[in-house]
């Protein structure tokens, strides 16, 4: 396997685990927040919390040039599809 193939696996792959991170997390806080005291810092830690692991991942994926982004950034799109079809809402009868 080349390089070339091995960094956009390598790329794609970080992406796809960026964005289960970041929409589990998300999926995580909106289960809880009806559970918590303060819905309001809880919803606002966790999407900084999730913004700043995504945006160093995306940051370290980039300083190999920002087509590795780009590859990353399909990749995060492939777990929000993927976690869309996984969590999709059951249709009411």
């Amino acid at each position: 396997m080349s390089a070339t193939v091995l960094s956009i696996l390598t790329m794609l792959f970080g992406g796809v685990l960026a964005g289960l991170l970041f929409f589990g997390g998300l999926y995580w806080t909106v289960r809880r927040l009806p559970r918590m005291r303060r819905p309001w810092l809880w919803a606002m830690v966790s999407f900084w919390l999730r913004s700043a692991v995504c945006g160093a991942a995306f940051y370290c994926m980039a300083a190999g040039g920002w087509h590795n982004a780009v590859i990353g950034l399909m990749g995060f799109l492939m777990a929000r599809g993927m976690m869309v079809r996984k969590l999709k809402p059951e249709e009411p009868m």
